[in-house]
């Protein structure tokens, strides 16, 4: 909630799918002072694995290797 509010927020978790345990970040990202909607969070093989909009998660960006309309 604090990271909803314009505050950063760690918190130690157990991933979702991997059953990983970590230290997990929220913070809100601006753009010139302004909150951005549409913001995401990818991998270093382009995976989406966080965004406000729920449905790009676990999506590939455009162009990597792991896009699905890349493969064929």
């Amino acid at each position: 909630m604090r990271a909803l509010l314009g505050g950063f927020v760690e918190m130690y978790g157990v991933g979702h799918l991997s059953a990983e345990p970590g230290i997990f970040i929220a913070a809100p990202a601006y753009q010139d002072g302004v909150s951005r909607v549409g913001t995401f969070v990818t991998d270093e093989n382009g995976g989406v694995v966080m965004a406000h909009d729920g449905r790009l998660e676990y999506e590939s960006m455009p162009g990597c290797a792991r896009h699905p309309h890349d493969a064929r």
